[in-house]
């Protein structure tokens, strides 16, 4: 009776410490993501705005590093960070999530950075990622959702973004990945258009071009539905109108094509 009595006690220990050890982790993220912000209060300062850039780098380092060396924190829910303004999207299946962040260094331009977290068989791993978006230099999409494609043995995520360039003009951003046998993070082709195999579907909304001036516009957001695997997207025009129309892409076992 002892002798169980005693490993109930170590195993509750055991437990104890390991949610010490993520509350510190936490701790240690949320007073480095709070420097960006409070560095931001002061950007009138010409001075502060390296200050701010440094900031957003030694949050990013810290991030990888704790990401990339403890499991855990791919299945914490991390409520401190999220409230602070860290988005942070997992995948229904647990093994995928995608943290971003506002770096406060933009005005109505907004510019984020992302990092990827990912596991394969016991191990985690992390990453940071160029920017999707071919039309983009710079890392300036939000991830604000994960959707779980699971197709025999493996499974694909599909993952929406924003950037957002004005309070006006934005790009939306649909992205497939998959994860690798050989633990890399990879692209995966599976939108089937007229020009080829993509792993992304994209396009821009303006709502102050001339065409939609004046015009109530409701949705020009992508949507994808898991159950039925269908991604729909608003159809806009060469000059920038958009319609209520939309342009489905269905999921057919193997890639996802136009209907």
């Amino acid at each position: 009776m002892r002798s169980f009595l005693n490993s109930i006690i170590f195993v509750f220990l055991g437990f104890f410490a390991k949610a010490q050890e993520m509350e510190l982790i936490e701790n240690d993220l949320l007073a480095s993501f709070q420097k960006i912000n409070a560095w931001s209060q002061q950007k009138d300062n010409v001075s502060s705005y390296d200050s701010l850039e440094v900031a957003n780098d030694k949050f990013e380092e810290l991030l990888l590093k704790y990401t990339s060396f403890e499991p855990k924190t791919l299945h914490s829910s991390l409520v401190l960070l999220d409230k602070a303004g860290l988005t942070i999207k997992t995948s229904s299946d647990g093994k995928f999530r995608i943290y971003s962040w506002d770096t406060q260094t933009g005005g109505t331009m907004r510019y984020f950075r992302n990092v990827f977290q990912y596991q394969n068989g016991e191990k985690v791993f992390s990453k940071t990622l160029e920017n999707r978006n071919e039309n983009l230099d710079d890392p300036l999409c939000v991830f604000y959702q994960i959707d779980d494609l699971k197709v025999g043995d493996k499974t694909y995520y599909i993952t929406q973004s924003i950037s957002i360039f004005s309070t006006a003009l934005s790009y939306h951003n649909l992205n497939i990945f998959a994860i690798s046998g050989d633990s890399n993070l990879e692209e995966s082709k599976l939108i089937k258009t007229s020009s080829g195999l993509h792993n992304q579907l994209g396009y821009e909304v303006d709502l102050i071009a001339q065409p939609n001036r004046g015009r109530e516009i409701k949705n020009t957001s992508i949507d994808y539905n898991p159950k039925i695997k269908i991604i729909s997207i608003p159809l806009i025009w060469a000059d920038g109108k958009i319609t209520s129309k939309r342009i489905l892409y269905k999921f057919n076992g193997k890639y996802f094509e136009k209907i």
